[in-house]
């Protein structure tokens, strides 16, 4: 008698449960991340920046004072524009408090909803260091609950978007 590996399967559960953590954790990578580059203000002023500063090392500050002042006035203003749009990208990019509840208020509804069924059940001892972990809340050993899938699908994710 051939030992069966998988002895009761829930795949539409399976299937919804990933795409719906997939669109989350990507949708929160996106929110939390999306601030983080400078713009194409930020990048422009960056270029005049650099172009400017390698006037300046050409320049002889002893021979051409008058040009090579002028060049560090612009260098310095350049540099307080490029830091203000910095400073309100970075204001506009604040994370709410409240996104980090986002993830538990998830978990927690799928458990409710799946409070009684199991997604995925193995013969007992076949998970065995994560069966505990992966049967989360209430399941017998050998069982993928909801709240064992998505944290599992989480983890994954995690990896891959970082």
């Amino acid at each position: 008698m051939a030992l069966r590996l998988v002895e009761d399967i829930d795949a539409t559960g399976l299937l919804l449960l990933t795409l719906l953590c997939v669109i989350v954790e990507a949708t929160m990578h996106w929110y939390q991340t999306r601030g983080e580059r400078p713009g194409p203000k930020e990048l422009r002023l960056q270029k005049e920046h650099a172009a400017l500063a390698a006037t300046a090392k050409k320049l002889n500050s002893v021979d051409m004072f008058v040009e090579h002042s002028k060049v560090l006035r612009q260098m310095n203003t350049l540099k307080k524009q490029e830091q203000t749009h910095a400073m309100m990208r970075m204001q506009q990019a604040t994370v709410s408090p409240l996104a980090k509840f986002v993830q538990p208020v998830c978990l927690a509804v799928l458990v409710v909803v799946y409070w009684s069924t199991p997604l995925v059940a193995f013969p007992s001892g076949y998970l065995m260091p994560l069966e505990r972990l992966l049967a989360m809340p209430f399941f017998p050993a050998g069982v993928i609950s909801a709240g064992g899938w998505w944290c599992l699908c989480r983890r994954v994710l995690g990896k891959v978007l970082v």
